[in-house]
């Protein structure tokens, strides 16, 4: 054996080791770049957005499939004009398109750029003890993380149900109330902090004692209710894990361990929907009560099934699945597979097709069957835009036999015959085809894709809760019970909305209802289950709080760090104003000035408003209860309403009425007149009428304001009914403009009418009259149609003012009908004649001599009828639940915050223009404390809308206005006291004008209307919606800051001057509003990214999906990916202070596509507020902001150039 002996140099080999490491390294540095990141962010929003545009005319299995869960996705350019915006029927552009990254490539690289960069950028602090000890509470951490998530797989029963009892649940949560404010408010007096960070702590101590004060003394009046409960649990335990993991996080990279927590919670998140989200599969059973089945099926799936019927036992089926039929279809390619009984060409397959009688029998394919009978025509497949649409497929088929090669038939087939169980949730029988292959029996049809459970599922009972007088369901719920077929054991369980239940790791949710009418007249009620199997649904919990933890704890050691450096004064503070406002006194003055011009305002407002003898007393009138539209409401709302919609006021709703002297009445008294059928009603021009073709009709000539009586219309009405006649045929998105604004009149017409007849006395015949045969004969026919009216009139669901006797219980309250009066009248009639009916209401009575009062003129026995009127229903237990509520929202119409607001948010503009313009410490100071009033009244608003609902203050497109501007001005203010420059005060009164401007725009109909089945619930409202609504806020405020910081650099040429030799007051007032931005922005990120995924927990727990493609939940996370491509360019240095801002004021368009342009595309359960109005005021907004940063940019950059050419010269 040769052995070789020498030295080796240890620098040497310490040079190899680095370059034999350095290699992987550099390559794991490339791959973590920023730039990658953003680029990836930018590339994310778009694919969003084309997935979006998409879903108008295809559904969301394709889009899925197409654009999101592809590596490569073609983009045809006409998704860039969804036809519910621009109407079109043929492609534009040609159809041509271009290529782009998926969403599978995006989250992929996404996903090694996140585990490369935290892999090279976070190093190890900790050392020794400390390290090992991180290391251990980070595992503990992290064991504790998968406890949780599989616990959630493996239970059965109600999903998520605590092991503990809910009132025990409850009373832990109050008692960590009162455990976390004791925590502040010791950490706030005691901890050694900057005065900053005291402030925040010890009001978040002080709103932490409201809320525990609150809880421990509310009682059930303020308990979260148990399905809200059920999320908190999940929310707590991991809470607790995401707590401990951090903890050791903090022992391993010191001040970072937020940061990495952070990235942990994301990389779970999207590991996790591409491991079980993107894989999951929802079925659908749908079962008539009484009945039970083992059959799912997959709505947005098809196949084509051959099903061997010759063994009387059993059958066999071949299936071939929807993937290979599109692949073949229209092709030479013959599928050819050995398990079938045949080969099968698929001549023509059809996404979505309708059934016509055949014209031209010699273009037929079909040999047999029923395609001798019909032909399928290709129709337009139904998009996501059509609620619970579904597309019925058809195919042209012919199987060819596998020895001979020869056509055995060619089949049509359709689900409108094959699969017409499915479509009538088993009401009618399937109609296979029926054809003999191989000497054996077949039946084939084409179906929505089918599997077979192991277990039964047997409806025992379906449910649906409507809003009390009305068609609107407030919520549905089954009882099932389980039944394994290999053992028989059973559960039974409910399920109901936004409640699911699980059953060996598959989870029933609550989907459909439906009322099928029976031969015989009688009505058969059935259900939709969603049945969805998702071993990772505790994942998105865990992921959110990771992150909610992560970024508490990063953001909380950001602002330690500025609050330190706020208090040794190292934050510039660039004078804009002249220093000075005074000594204290002074101060004082100026608020107590400043809020006394807020408070004038707002007395004139609340003033109350008094009636003279010979007047109708109002008040009284104003604050009566009426069940309308699915809640109670005052007398005033429902006259507001209904006025709204009659007259279509341009903005906001209808302040007055003018009866034919001109003299203005209240929308309550005009109400009251047309219930009393008084004369000056029907000559007050009420009827709004813009389209010349339709006043033609009528013989009106123009006029100021284009308002009409209906004693002016009355004379043609039989002539516009003419022509109104042949559209009952049509559908109506198939209108032309004339046709349109026919109909809007004729609901408004129809509104009126309801409105009066309904409060007429039926037309009931004389009982002494009907002594003989023939003429009881005829006084019953008589009855019989004076029923069908008060039917009709019911139908009509007018607004009702008599409430029903009953004692004030739960159920009483939510199935209370009221009444009109002629139908209640009728009612009376019929208890009187021995049928049974609702209890006849003292009110009935009471409110007709109101009625009569009115009718006649006599005033003052209006007043005491309505004063008597008013006790009674006080001493009503129903009537009197509801009218404390009922005069609160009376007394805020009356109030009109939202007109207070503009008033005194321009106040504030012009003084916050003129502290500019006069360098005033003084007037800043004055448009601060008018900020402050007016933002104390804008809470009164939100305040009192709260009360009034009983629900959390966002519920529609209206309040998330309100609340996005109170948002704004709140963090305004604080940006205020921190830099008091002037710019948050100007930003706050822009964006608060702004806000509630749009919220007078969109008073259009009820503001505080009742909610879909799904959307009701306390707690997504009270989390989800304003979480995410908050995040529309600060990215907003971070935009308008932007146009400041632009707007600035361009008036100053701030640009035109080279780093260090600007002007000092110009650098300080650009690094102050560069810092605003920034903090600003990691609110936004922290808002809208909980706000999100919160919205995907909601969606998961109502469908089973933790993210569904929703528009709105892709416009929420355009804007997480672009607040993070913000503040990942600006770590990066990819931009400096001129494009941040120019990035932040491009997220107003971000923002303002998810808060309003998601809602125009009629796509989703958001598909509300769609007006043409709101669509140009979005395109103008959205112009706006594209013009200003090119402009801005444009002359900045010409600045720069400017200076470094004046230098260089």
């Amino acid at each position: 054996m040769n052995v070789a002996t020498g030295t080796v140099s240890n620098s040497a080999s310490r040079s190899h080791a680095s370059s034999t490491t350095s290699a992987p390294l550099a390559i794991l540095k490339t791959l973590g770049s920023l730039k990658i990141t953003v680029a990836m962010f930018a590339m994310g929003i778009l694919i969003v957005l084309f997935g979006t545009l998409a879903q108008d005319e295809m559904d969301l299995s394709q889009v899925k499939r197409e654009f999101f869960n592809c590596w490569i996705a073609s983009i045809p350019l006409d998704i860039l004009f969804p036809v519910t915006l621009f109407p079109h029927e043929l492609p534009y552009l040609g159809g041509f398109g271009f290529y782009f990254p998926g969403g599978a490539t995006i989250g992929l690289i996404l996903l090694i750029n996140l585990i490369a960069a935290k892999t090279t950028r976070f190093s190890i602090q900790g050392k020794g003890g400390k390290l090992w000890a991180g290391i251990l509470i980070a595992a503990l951490g992290a064991a504790l993380v998968t406890v949780v998530i599989v616990g959630g797989h493996a239970t059965d029963g109600l999903q998520g149900k605590p092991p503990i009892t809910y009132d025990t649940l409850w009373n832990l949560m109050k008692g960590g109330f009162v455990l976390l404010t004791l925590a502040l408010m010791t950490y706030a007096i005691l901890a050694k902090i900057p005065r900053l960070a005291r402030i925040l702590a010890g009001t978040s101590a002080v709103i932490l004692f409201g809320v525990s004060a609150l809880v421990l003394s509310g009682g059930e009046s303020v308990r979260l209710d148990d399905p809200g409960l059920r999320i908190v649990w999940q929310l707590l335990q991991a809470t607790i894990a995401s707590s401990v993991m951090l903890a050791g996080l903090w022992l391993i990279f010191g001040k970072r361990g937020g940061n990495v927590l952070i990235h942990i919670g994301v990389g779970l998140l999207m590991v996790g929907q591409f491991v079980f989200g993107d894989r999951q599969v929802e079925q659908r059973i749908g079962l008539a009560e009484g009945t039970k089945t083992n059959l799912v099926v997959i709505e947005d799936q098809t196949e084509i099934a051959l099903i061997d019927t010759s063994d009387s036992e059993n059958d066999t089926v071949y299936a071939i699945p929807e993937a290979l039929v599109r692949k073949v279809a229209g092709k030479d390619t013959v599928i050819d597979d050995p398990a079938l009984p045949c080969k099968v060409k698929v001549l023509q397959w059809m996404r979505n097709s309708t059934l016509a009688q055949i014209t031209d029998p010699d273009n037929n394919p079909a040999t047999s069957g029923f395609g001798l009978q019909a032909i399928a025509v290709e129709a337009t497949p139904v998009g996501a835009a059509i609620m619970d649409a579904r597309n019925i497929g058809a195919a042209y088929v012919q199987l060819i036999d596998r020895e001979t090669d020869k056509p055995i038939e060619t089949l049509l087939l359709s689900q409108q015959m094959n699969d017409i169980s499915q479509l009538t949730a088993a009401m009618e029988s399937d109609q296979y085809e029926a054809v003999t292959i191989d000497g054996k029996s077949f039946e084939v049809g084409i179906r929505f894709r089918q599997s077979r459970k192991p277990y039964d599922v047997e409806l025992v009972d379906v449910e649906r809760i409507n809003y009390s007088g009305t068609d609107t369901p407030r919520d549905y719920s089954s009882r099932i019970v389980i039944t394994d077929r290999e053992s028989g054991d059973s559960q039974e369980g409910k399920t109901w909305m936004n409640n699911p239940i699980r059953y060996k790791g598959e989870t029933f949710y609550q989907s459909r209802y439906n009322q099928i009418p029976t031969p015989n007249g009688e009505v058969i009620e059935t259900t939709g289950l969603q049945v969805v199997e998702n071993a990772g649904w505790v994942i998105p919990y865990m992921s959110c709080m990771m992150v909610f933890v992560g970024m508490f704890a990063h953001f909380g050691v950001t602002f330690l760090t500025f609050s330190n450096r706020y208090a040794r004064g190292s934050i510039p503070n660039a004078q804009t104003t002249k220093r000075g406002a005074g000594g204290l006194v002074s101060r004082l003055g100026i608020a107590a000035v400043s809020l006394g011009v807020c408070g004038l305002v707002c007395g004139y407002f609340a003033k109350p408003q008094h009636y003279s003898r010979d007047q109708l007393n109002l008040n009284i009138v104003n604050n009566l209860p009426v069940q309308h539209e699915g809640r109670i409401k005052p007398f005033d709302t429902v006259a507001r309403n209904v006025l709204q919609t009659i007259s279509q006021p341009i903005f906001g709703s209808v302040p007055y009425v003018k009866d034919e002297h001109g003299e203005k009445r209240q929308p309550s008294e005009w109400l009251l007149g047309v219930m009393a059928g008084q004369d000056w009603v029907r000559k007050a021009e009420v009827f709004r009428i813009y389209a010349p073709e339709v006043r033609g009709l009528f013989d009106l000539p123009p006029r100021k304001g284009y308002r009409y009586s209906y004693a002016e219309l009355e004379p043609k009405l039989p002539t516009f009914r003419e022509e109104i006649a042949p559209l009952r045929a049509k559908e109506s998105d198939t209108f032309d403009f004339f046709e349109k604004k026919l109909a809007q009149l004729h609901g408004q017409i129809n509104l009126y009418d309801l409105l009066y007849l309904s409060y007429q006395m039926p037309p009931l015949p004389d009982p002494s009259e009907a002594e003989s045969s023939e003429q009881r004969t005829e006084f019953f026919n008589r009855i019989m149609q004076v029923a069908q009216m008060m039917q009709q009139l019911e139908d009509g669901r007018p607004p009702a003012v008599i409430p029903p006797k009953g004692e004030l219980t739960k159920e009483n309250l939510v199935d209370a009908k009221w009444q009109a009066v002629g139908p209640a009248v009728f009612n009376g009639l019929m208890n009187r004649m021995g049928v049974e009916t609702s209890e006849t209401s003292p009110a009935l009575l009471a409110f007709d001599d109101v009625l009569t009062a009115v009718r006649e003129d006599d005033v003052l026995a209006a007043n005491e009828k309505l004063r008597e009127y008013d006790k009674l229903l006080r001493s009503m237990p129903l009537a009197s639940a509801g009218m404390d509520r009922a005069a609160a929202e009376s007394w805020l119409n009356h109030f009109n915050p939202t007109a207070q607001g503009v008033l005194l948010y321009l106040i504030a503009i012009l003084l916050g223009f003129a502290s500019f313009l006069f360098r005033s410490e003084k007037i800043r100071s004055a448009t601060f404390w008018v900020l402050v009033g007016v933002f104390v009244i804008h809470t009164i608003a939100i305040v009192a809308r709260v009360y009034i609902s009983g629900r959390a203050p966002v519920i529609n497109l209206y309040s998330s206005a309100v609340f996005i501007g109170w948002a704004c001005v709140l963090l305004g203010l604080v940006l205020e006291t921190i830099y008091p420059i002037g710019i948050a005060n100007l930003v706050s009164g822009f964006i608060g004008i702004s806000t509630l401007s749009v919220a007078r725009f969109l008073d259009t109909q009820d503001t505080l209307h009742v909610l879909q089945a799904v959307l009701d619930t306390q707690f997504w409202l009270s989390t989800h919606v304003i979480t995410v609504t908050a995040g529309y806020a600060v990215t907003f405020l971070a935009g308008f800051i932007g146009i400041c910081a632009l707007v600035h650099r361009m008036a100053t040429g701030y640009d035109a001057y080279p780093a260090g030799k600007r002007p000092k007051e110009s650098e300080e007032f650009q690094q102050i509003l560069y810092r605003m931005m920034y903090g600003v922005t990691c609110f936004a990120i922290f808002f809208s990214f909980i706000g999100t995924v919160l919205g995907g927990l909601w969606a998961d727990d109502s469908w089973g999906r933790f993210w569904g493609w929703d528009p709105k939940e892709n416009g929420a996370m355009m804007i997480v990916l672009w607040n993070a491509l913000l503040l990942h360019a600006r770590w990066d240095k990819q931009v400096g202070a001129r494009g941040f801002a120019a990035l932040a004021v491009l997220g107003n368009i971000v923002t303002a596509w998810s808060w309003f342009g998601t809602n125009q595309l009629g796509i989703g359960l958001h598909s509300y507020g769609f007006t043409s109005g709101a669509l140009y005021t979005l395109g103008g907004f959205v112009t706006f902001n594209l013009v200003f940063v090119g402009i801005a940019l444009l002359v900045t950059r010409s600045f720069a150039v400017a200076g470094r050419n004046a230098n260089a010269g």
